[in-house]
């Protein structure tokens, strides 16, 4: 078959396409040891998970004796078509047609035609879409040339694919196999054309390729940590992991970063599908959207309370977008908030931040398993596209928020069940006193009352947030004395990325461990059983049958101390009377 030094040499020519836009990457060239035609490895970084990695060769190469002009040894390559099967295909793409040409002749009109085009040209982009939707499933007629596949194995991995013949390549990279569950499932394929060839374009012979996904979004969720009790830990305030109380108003960030390339896109869109567990009730009307300039970005900290009334923050008005809730009862809501046309309001490294809120509700998940929310970006995929094209998505963004409970067993004396009494919970908020009560944001605040029952016995007060507390018996059964108050403080300890607990303690009012689910905490007397799957910590409240006495110090203990002191003077008037007598 007849063959042409192509004007394809670019050092490393690597073209790719992400959601319908090829960059080129151009890539160092350095010469290993001496051209062989010997085949190398192309290994793929910062691949997706779950995404799928495909390599067809659509022209055979082979090196010259001549060198690149400007590169450390990189040589020229002779190009030829593999198959009449290929060939069909190449003209489809680049609209050419045979007609009397000869199969050589035809061949050399292909290659020189493709040579002419340049690195991210329009017409490389259309050749490579329009080459990839010829391509992608004819596996059949392809097969010899299909020279090779695979899967990413974790999010940002990497792949390798060994022993590739010498020749240009078209890879991609398809999205549409990631698990639902990665939510990355809306990319479009990302197409790669490039020239694999021996040592002279590969360092110790391996070609790596690495999937720009630059000019893709990105998001991000945060939820916010506060408490009532100002002495639990709040520090970062937004962040991906964090507890409350069941009935807590709970604060949630999501950041989205505008892609490099948002200039070239005649229309730029974007919605935040926002996902919440069941556990969590969306407050209607609490939307608000902000957008942050590439250049203020470093203000925007995880300690920022809000974004509303940040002077380098600009507050987007509400009729630039739609705010969409679905509330299903006992399942997930559904948040979405939709910018429908953000061309020209934002650049390159922009964000678009959104701030809600939503209540932590009866059914949340009690424990280690939290209550996990997500969310996840549709966007503009196409630069090209009047109406920004078909919608890409990003992978979801994950933050948990936990919640806990306490569970007051009543026993007797001898350790049985004992029915008859009844319990109040408080919880420390700012600036609490042993005496104070209220009910008010000051003082103890009343988390939970729970009257006296027929034989009930056993004591659960849930949904209970990091802080310290006070569980009262405020019935007492009868016959039985009053069961000395119990302070408490609830301390998770969280993963690094605080997207877990780790550990949970129960600490006394001297901040000594009274129950850990770390056995080598317990170290003092163990109070509270303490279960970190479940997020439970259970005690004993203990009564004693009988009268109440009095404490040391109180008017009893004056009466008796008067009392000790008339039978000692009584005795000593005796012992007086009958020595006299004895005198006598």
């Amino acid at each position: 078959m007849h063959t042409k030094k192509s004007k394809i040499w670019t050092g490393l020519f690597t073209l790719l396409l992400v959601l319908g836009i090829i960059f080129p990457m151009l890539g160092a060239l350095k010469q290993i040891s001496a051209a062989t035609n010997d085949p190398v490895d192309i290994k793929i970084t910062n691949a997706y998970k779950g995404a799928t990695y495909k390599g067809w060769k659509i022209l055979n190469a082979t090196e010259t004796d001549q060198y690149v002009s400007g590169t450390s040894g990189a040589k020229k390559l002779q190009y030829s078509v593999p198959d009449a099967a290929m060939r069909t295909k190449l003209a489809t793409a680049l609209n050419m047609t045979q007609g009397t040409d000869t199969d050589a002749v035809f061949d050399n009109k292909i290659i020189q035609k493709l040579s002419e085009m340049t690195n991210d040209s329009d017409a490389l982009k259309t050749f490579a879409r329009k080459m990839y939707d010829l391509i992608k499933d004819d596996t059949a007629s392809l097969a010899a040339t299909k020279a090779m596949d695979g899967t990413a194995g974790s999010q940002d991995s990497t792949i390798t694919w060994n022993d590739a013949a010498t020749g240009y390549y078209l890879l991609s990279e398809d999205t549409s196999t990631i698990a639902t569950a990665d939510q990355a499932a809306g990319y479009k394929p990302s197409l790669t054309v490039l020239n694999a060839v021996a040592d002279s374009y590969a360092t110790n012979g391996v070609l790596s390729i690495t999937m720009k996904h630059d000019n893709v979004p990105t998001v991000e969720k945060y939820i916010k940590e506060d408490n009532d009790d100002t002495t639990a830990t709040t520090t970062p305030l937004y962040r991906k992991g964090a507890d409350h109380d069941i009935g807590d108003t709970i604060s949630f960030r999501l950041q989205a970063t505008v892609p490099d390339n948002v200039a070239e896109f005649q229309k730029y869109f974007m919605s935040f599908v926002d996902t919440l567990s069941k556990g969590l009730t969306y407050d209607s009307g609490s939307v608000k959207v902000y957008k942050v300039a590439n250049a203020n970005v470093s203000s925007l900290t995880n300690n920022v309370a809000t974004l509303s009334g940040q002077t380098w923050a600009t507050t987007v008005d509400n009729s630039e977008y739609t705010v969409t809730a679905t509330t299903n009862t006992g399942a997930s809501n559904t948040l979405t908030i939709a910018l429908s046309d953000l061309t020209g309001d934002v650049a390159a490294g922009d964000k678009i931040v959104v701030e809600y809120t939503a209540k932590l509700n009866s059914d949340a998940v009690i424990g280690s398993e939290g209550n996990p929310n997500s969310v996840y970006l549709t966007y503009a995929s196409d630069p090209k596209a009047t109406d920004g094209g078909t919608p890409g998505r990003t992978p979801e963004d994950k933050v948990i928020d936990f919640t806990f409970q306490v569970d007051a067993n009543k026993v007797d004396g001898a350790g049985a069940a004992l029915a008859g009494a009844g319990f109040t919970l408080y919880k420390k908020t700012n600036n609490a006193s042993d005496t104070d009560f209220s009910t008010t944001t000051t003082g103890w605040k009343k988390v939970k009352e729970i009257a006296a029952a027929d034989n009930k016995t056993a004591f659960s007060f849930t949904g209970l947030d990091e802080g310290t507390y006070k569980l009262v018996e405020t019935t007492v059964p009868s016959g039985y004395n009053k069961a000395a108050d119990i302070d408490f403080t609830v301390v998770p300890t969280f993963a690094a990325d605080k997207k877990s607990i780790t550990k949970l303690e129960i600490k006394d009012s001297a901040n000594k461990v009274i129950g850990s689910t770390d056995s080598t905490d317990n170290t003092n007397s163990k109070v509270f059983t303490v279960d970190l799957t479940a997020g439970k910590a259970s005690t004993n409240v203990v009564n004693n049958s009988g009268k109440q006495l009095p404490s040391t110090g109180g008017m009893g203990t004056v009466l008796l101390y008067t009392a000790g002191a008339i039978l000692a003077v009584g005795a000593g008037v005796y012992l007086i009377v009958k020595r006299r007598t004895t005198v006598k």
